[in-house]
């Protein structure tokens, strides 16, 4: 079931003169090059790092090589532990975790609302559970290295969120899509994010479809991480609620499940899905800054204007003909 929301006015106040200036130019300005904060990739495995510099090594622009050095060095901790994690908590054990049959999904176009909706749902402890930004971030140690992780690696991250001045920090909710990029080995079309002058090689990735040179064996890919993921949810729920007679259902959201919504019932046949609508004219001004201020400290290329602007166009289009 698709329930529809009202646009949410005011989250986005905070920037909207520098919107209004994006809608304009859609110039974007280099920033933030050698900086290694505020980026996703930072739980990264070396078995899932090794994978995309061996795959996409050549496309990889010269400045950024002191941000491939800190993601090598702490993908080789980050395996560390995970080879602790998987000792005390063995696929064989997650994989016998019941998935839930109906999660809530807070779909819609970056920068319509759904992290406002998001927060304000996970903040219903009493009712809803989610995946966090430490989990989103860190998804091969979070079950026994959270409480730790959380304090050694506190300086990854700013204490606001660099596009809207919204509070970030690791108990927050976060967007799952970013664990299941680095679980999957990045088949996920936020790839693009950090290789944007690559976009049309991941693109298949968006909802799977052969049009884009989508097979089954991509989306069965992306499955399997995503299923993964949220039995480790899961299961990290039930040890942190043992005891509780409570009920609480799984709440996601990443706004490009969007383009998934037919996968997503299919595997979950009970799921409620959220959807959020805002003005396609403001919310394509809103990416624009979006990609202006957060996207400079996760690029491993450097992608033309044209690049940029043409990758949340095209999310939309995918994700209006799949809600049809």
């Amino acid at each position: 079931m698709v329930s529809a929301c009202a646009v949410v006015r005011g989250f986005d106040d905070a920037s909207a003169h520098q919107e209004a200036a994006d809608a304009c130019m859609f110039h974007f300005e280099r920033k933030h090059v050698y900086s290694v904060k505020n980026n996703p990739m930072c739980g990264i495995s070396f078995g899932q790092w090794w994978h995309l510099v061996r795959t996409q090594w050549r496309h990889f622009d010269w400045c950024y090589v002191p941000r491939v050095l800190f993601l090598t060095v702490l993908s080789l901790f980050n395996s560390l532990l995970g080879v602790v994690e998987s000792i005390l908590y063995p696929d064989a054990v997650i994989h016998r975790v019941e998935l839930p049959t109906d999660p809530v999904f807070i779909i819609g176009h970056p920068r319509t609302g759904t992290t406002l909706l998001h927060n304000l749902l996970a903040s219903d402890a009493a009712n809803f559970y989610t995946c966090t930004t430490f989990c989103t971030g860190f998804p091969s140690c979070f079950l026994w290295f959270e409480a730790w992780g959380k304090r050694l690696f506190a300086g990854t991250i700013d204490p606001t969120r660099p596009m809207d001045s919204m509070p970030l920090h690791f108990d927050l909710p976060q967007e799952d899509e970013c664990a299941t990029m680095l679980l999957s080995r990045g088949a996920s079309y936020y790839m693009p994010i950090y290789l944007m002058t690559r976009e049309p090689a991941f693109r298949r990735f968006l909802d799977f479809s052969a049009a884009d040179g989508g097979t089954a064996d991509d989306e069965a890919q992306w499955t399997s991480a995503f299923v993964y993921l949220l039995k480790k949810l899961t299961f990290r729920h039930q040890i942190q609620a043992k005891g509780s007679s409570l009920r609480q259902r799984l709440v996601l959201k990443s706004p490009i499940h969007a383009a998934r919504v037919p996968l997503l019932r299919k595997l979950f046949p009970n799921a409620r899905f959220i959807y959020i609508h805002r003005d396609p004219v403001e919310t394509m001004a809103s990416a624009a800054h979006l990609a202006n201020t957060a996207f400079w400290f996760m690029y491993l290329s450097t992608p033309t204007d044209d690049q940029v602007r043409d990758i949340p166009q095209r999310s939309l289009e995918h994700s209006v003909r799949n809600l049809e």
